[in-house]
């Protein structure tokens, strides 16, 4: 008596179906029939299939084009085998899988699903990776939320299951995801350790071609399997208030569906069916696939995870576990995998910092990078802002924005990092000093200037905001200044010098430079023009400012002077900021 059936719907498969079916043919175990459904293939695929004379194959001509479940169905009604293996027309079966998958079945005969670890292949057959799956039934269980634990053209499955609970013929894709989440409550599954099938990648198939669609049908499939798992309507629905709308519910309500999640937890584990807090996981998972990552916005804003309900904490506390998760930090990374998201603040100098730390991060991840300006639509700050890197050549012009903002900081700045958003001021070339060439060339000046005559010295004297947030900003002393004029003078000869400032009087009083000196006064003009002129300088006498700092880094003199102040911060002592070919002074007398 045959043991096992192959079920091998084909449609329009020439491309490789000739490589699927000697895959199968080469197997070490041969008691199989092997059932071959064309569903009505207009290529030359039926033309491939008569060159076959094996007596195990049976070719079955469907009369219509029915679709993968009902040719799946039907191939399963005409089978004879004790197990159902599937097959499909573009991958490969490795020779020892059905002689593994059989000795298997028949020592677990509570195992009713078998999947094995399978390895993708592009087009050419090249491997691209492996995929490991859960081996054990219980942890397939749980990780059921995250992905498909069963790999579909590599499972065997006892056909006394699918005699009684047969794919659904309504659904174009994701059939087998569907079926797995109602055989999950009535058979164990398993997975074996090694890998049996080549999973062929390309843009023919349908996992590829109806992605969205798949996305919908698994909201659906995971929203039943937490019906299933006994998540109730009531519980689904103040949640959905709770975590998508954030508005304000009753809080009895939403105490109580709290509690039906918890006693849910509890019941689970003391039955030993699932591992502490796992019914929490996978609900957490299913809101975050159904809402695409929204939610984590209102689960930390939230008022009712702010009110002193350690319900509410443990849950949050859960959520961090959750993401830790290797399985749901890939379910993150689809929502966002393909970019950096770095998000602009300050003035150009800033931005600069920010721009550059985002451009080599993008580079070493392979990643497109993306700017998120939303920090320049900010009424009544207290130094207003603009985007200005558009006064510069940079190629990266695409604008994203932060995905939520993060009350909770130990688990905001963990989804952030998993989400590839980066808020911060990175102000040091260590972030970038790989890729310095290119970030020289992005950094290129759209207004072109002439360089001033001369040893030409360009010193940048900070004010404005600086002196009205001394407390915050360190402002550099006339002392600082003068020695930093000496310095030059001891070792450049016939210094000119050229003074830039936003306040050019206070400049005149109150710090003394020799002759000649020219006091540069470009208000008016854009924040790249001083900044230009300041780098075609031979050398540059910096403030504690980002943006002289990259006049300086900017200048391409190669016997540059660089005089920078000793502090840069008023309430710190960062020295990140510091380029190793500066030369520091002191910006107080005393020292």
């Amino acid at each position: 008596m045959v043991k096992v059936s192959v079920i091998m719907p084909v449609y329009n498969s020439e491309r490789f179906i000739a490589m699927a079916i000697d895959s199968i043919l080469s197997q070490t175990y041969t008691n199989f029939e092997f059932i071959i459904i064309d569903d009505c293939s207009t290529d030359n695929t039926p033309k491939i299939l008569e060159n076959y004379k094996d007596p195990r194959i049976r070719i079955v001509k469907n009369v219509k084009n029915l679709g993968l479940a009902e040719s799946l169905n039907f191939g399963i009604s005409l089978s004879n085998g004790e197990f159902i293996a599937r097959m499909d027309a573009d991958d490969i079966s490795l020779p020892g899988r059905f002689e593994a998958q059989v000795k298997f079945m028949q020592k677990h005969t509570e195992v009713g699903v078998l999947g094995t670890q399978f390895s993708r292949i592009d087009e050419n057959g090249k491997i691209i990776d492996t995929q490991k799956l859960p081996i054990k039934s219980e942890d397939i269980f749980c990780i059921f939320p995250h992905c498909c634990p069963i790999a579909h053209p590599v499972a065997m499955v006892r056909r006394e299951i699918l005699e009684k609970i047969q794919y659904r013929s309504d659904l174009l894709c994701a059939q087998d995801y569907e079926l797995w989440g109602r055989l999950l409550y009535i058979t164990k599954f398993a997975n074996l350790p090694d890998v049996f099938l080549y999973y062929r990648v390309h843009n023919e198939q349908i996992s590829t071609a109806k992605k969205n669609l798949q996305y919908s049908i698994a909201s659906e499939v995971l929203y039943n399997f937490l019906i299933k798992l006994g998540v109730t309507e009531f519980v689904k629905k103040k949640v959905d208030i709770l975590f998508w709308q954030n508005i304000q519910s009753d809080i009895s309500e939403v105490d109580s569906a709290f509690c039906e999640i918890h006693s849910l937890n509890e019941k689970y584990f003391k039955k030993k069916v699932l591992p502490p807090d796992r019914v929490i996981e996978i609900f957490i998972t299913y809101v975050f696939r159904v809402s695409k990552i929204m939610f984590v916005k209102n689960i930390i804003l939230s008022n009712f995870l702010r009110e002193n309900h350690s319900r509410y904490r443990a849950f949050a506390m859960i959520l961090k576990r959750a993401i830790n998760k290797l399985s749901l930090r890939r379910l993150v990374h689809r929502e966002n995998s393909m970019k950096i998201v770095v998000k602009l603040m300050g003035g150009l100098g800033n931005q600069m910092f920010q721009y550059a730390y985002g451009f080599a991060l993008a580079k070493r991840k392979n990643r497109n990078l993306s700017l998120d300006i939303s920090f320049f639509n900010q009424k009544n700050a207290a130094t207003p802002r603009v985007f200005e890197l558009d006064q510069l050549c940079i190629s990266q012009k695409n604008f994203g924005q932060k995905l939520f903002l993060a009350k909770i900081p130990k688990i905001g700045r963990k989804i952030e990092t998993l989400l590839n958003y980066f808020e911060g001021y990175f102000q040091s070339e260590k972030y970038f000093s790989d890729y310095k060439d290119e970030i020289i060339n992005e950094f290129q000046f759209k207004e072109k200037l002439q360089a001033p005559e001369g040893n030409s010295v360009a010193i940048h004297i900070r004010r404005g905001d600086y002196a009205e947030f001394a407390n915050i900003h360190l402002v550099c002393t006339p002392f600082y200044y003068e020695n930093a004029v000496a310095y030059i003078q001891s070792k450049v000869e016939s210094p000119i010098f050229y003074v830039f400032s936003d306040d050019i009087e206070w400049c005149k009083q109150n710090v003394k430079v020799p002759e000649p000196c020219h006091y540069i006064d470009n208000l008016n003009k854009p924040s790249s023009h001083d900044m230009q002129l300041m780098s075609l300088c031979k050398h540059n006498i910096i403030s504690n400012s980002t943006y002289s700092w990259w006049a300086a880094w900017l200048n391409q003199n190669p016997d540059k002077i660089i005089v920078a102040p000793d502090r840069w911060f008023a309430d710190s002592r960062e020295t990140d900021i510091y380029t190793d070919n500066m030369v520091r002074l002191s910006t107080t007398e005393e020292v």
